[in-house]
């Protein structure tokens, strides 16, 4: 099925459904606020939900954080 998801997300939001959205970045890889050169080539912080996905930013109603204890960046400094 292909489909516009900018029209199905906000039908769905209108009909109160639930939605759930992952990102497997961190803030640390961010476009605009990362660590150079581990920086990814989109926004990964919750507001790149709005940007990316279409949908308005009253609609969300909870956000969940969660965090590795070893990163990509400790790593790298190893």
């Amino acid at each position: 099925m292909v489909d516009d998801t900018i029209v199905l997300l906000n039908k769905e939001i209108y009909d109160r459904k639930r939605i759930l959205v992952e990102d497997c970045s961190s803030t640390s890889m961010d476009l605009e606020t990362g660590i150079y050169p581990y920086t990814d080539s989109f926004t990964t912080t919750t507001g790149s939900v709005c940007t990316g996905l279409g949908i308005p930013e009253e609609s969300i109603e909870t956000t969940i954080g969660a965090f590795s204890v070893i990163s990509i960046l400790d790593k790298a400094f190893v």
